[in-house]
């Protein structure tokens, strides 16, 4: 699978490519692989069958300002979001899994949080 977020005030682009042993090849950092929980927690999330429902549509029009946008490719379907999309929590539940891989806790990802935690809000953009 692969996942980008880019946008953002500083124009980012970060990027990782899970395989289905959980290596993964991240923008941030070379290479590593995913523990057996987290690779399982990641394969629950992506088997939700919210997922397959309709996106929410940005409440911003066009443009999201200075707000990033989040894609996740599988064999299977793809989604695309952005920061004023409104809430869709299997789809943040992806994205706060993804997001603790582009920028690793010392301590390990954590499962702590809001399910958005993984996106801003509308309202961090302001």
């Amino acid at each position: 699978m692969d996942f980008t977020r880019t946008g953002g005030l500083a124009g980012v682009q970060e990027q990782l490519h899970i395989d289905v042993d959980g290596t993964v090849n991240s923008s941030a950092r070379t290479s590593f692989r995913l523990d057996a929980d987290r690779l399982t927690d990641l394969r629950n999330a992506l088997s939700d069958p919210a997922l397959l429902g309709p996106a929410p549509r940005s409440t911003s029009g066009a443009v999201c300002s200075d707000g990033y946008l989040y894609s996740v490719r599988t064999p299977t379907w793809a989604r695309t979001t952005d920061d004023c999309a409104g809430p869709h929590p299997a789809f943040d539940r992806v994205l706060q899994l993804l997001m603790a891989w582009v920028h690793p806790n010392p301590a390990g990802p954590s499962d702590s949080g809001s399910p958005s935690a993984g996106r801003r809000s509308h309202a961090d953009l302001k």
